[in-house]
């Protein structure tokens, strides 16, 4: 964190402003002054997404939409889970025309290897599955997404194995247009309304006039 001559810090996610908060108060407990105040703007999707149709599947269709490897997909699972390539600009420009044709965003990501460094990530795989509206199968332990779904959505991979996310995705399966497939819809709804660029203004807005206070 800079600690001068800032009137605020943006934070792309809640994680992130916990962590920027956590940070500047044990700044503050060393008698180290830190400027300016946390707020929390959420990432949007790609500019793109936002005029895209809803997904018409009839049966349920999952695609991990993203970096190969940043990825956790169980080779058992590699037939049911379809791949389009974000790694580049020019593959994300390819793939993001057939990303509209999937109702559910895979979005288990291979365990995290940081060492003593502190990262926080917007969660802009769930965002971009929602302004779709798709739902998404991920992680519990994904920054924000338990805040942002709820701790009862009912797709959450409880444990890095295989065997978890086989039964995570049997159930998404088995309860596709039922009463869970329609409580992640809603819960879905609900993160793509902070995202909506009435709402990100909104957010912008805020912050200024907390500024002006």
């Amino acid at each position: 964190m800079h600690e001068r001559n800032v009137d605020v810090h943006i934070a792309s996610s809640l994680t992130s402003e916990r962590i920027l908060k956590q940070i500047k108060q044990k700044k503050e407990k060393s008698k180290i002054k830190i400027d300016g105040i946390i707020k929390t703007l959420h990432h949007n999707a790609d500019i793109d997404i936002y005029n895209m149709d809803f997904p018409k599947s009839k049966d349920v269709s999952i695609v991990y939409f993203g970096t190969r490897n940043r990825a956790y997909i169980p080779n058992s699972l590699s037939h049911k889970i379809n791949y389009l390539d974000a790694s580049n600009t020019d593959s994300f420009k390819k793939s993001i025309r057939l990303i509209d044709k999937y109702n559910v965003h895979y979005c288990v990501s291979a365990q995290k290897q940081n060492g003593d460094v502190i990262i926080a990530k917007p969660f802009t795989k769930g965002f971009t599955a929602a302004i779709l509206g798709a739902n998404v199968i991920v992680n519990r332990c994904t920054d924000d997404a338990e805040e942002l779904l709820g701790s009862d959505y009912p797709y959450f991979v409880e444990a890095q194995d295989d065997m978890d996310i086989r039964s995570c995705v049997e159930k998404v399966e088995q309860t596709f247009g039922g009463p869970e497939w329609t409580i992640a819809q809603d819960r879905m709804a609900n993160m793509k309304r902070l995202v909506e660029p009435s709402s990100l203004a909104q957010q912008m807005m805020e912050i200024a006039r907390e500024l002006g206070r």
